[in-house]
């Protein structure tokens, strides 16, 4: 995702969303988040030379509760051959329990089979990126 592209096989958890590096540019800027909204949007640069269709989740840990739930992904498809493309992750239906303050998105790409039940865990390839931002009131 995005031009610093890194292997990331499983997702490295840590509080500044820092766990795999300073490197993770898949989304360059994150809109604002209100704890009113119903829907939300963000755009995801990936490139996809895999030689199949990948697949692309993005949590939002709306809750606060410090997990990726199944509630709280967005899923796109990538079709192989995609060099640098920008996709809208849409987020339809904004669970009613969001919370303000610090939250964390994360975003994980793969060719391999991946749900909405798998923010963790072992893919033989594609990328994990994390990020911090602020839920506002």
């Amino acid at each position: 995702m995005g031009a610093a592209i890194d292997i990331d096989l499983a997702s490295i958890n840590s509080a500044a969303a820092t766990g795999d590096g300073n490197d993770d540019d898949g989304v360059s800027v994150i809109p604002t988040l209100s704890v009113l909204d119903n829907s939300y949007q963000i755009t995801v640069n990936v490139t996809n030379t895999s030689g199949n269709a990948g697949r692309l989740i993005a949590w939002i840990d709306f809750d606060g509760n410090g997990s990726f739930d199944v509630d709280e992904a967005a899923a796109k498809v990538v079709p192989d051959g995609t060099n640098a493309g920008n996709f809208l992750v849409t987020w339809a239906n904004i669970p009613p329990d969001t919370q303000t303050g610090t939250t964390y998105l994360r975003l994980r790409f793969t060719s391999n089979a991946l749900n909405a039940g798998e923010p963790n865990g072992f893919k033989s390839d594609g990328e994990v990126e994390d990020y911090r931002f602020f839920a506002e009131p």
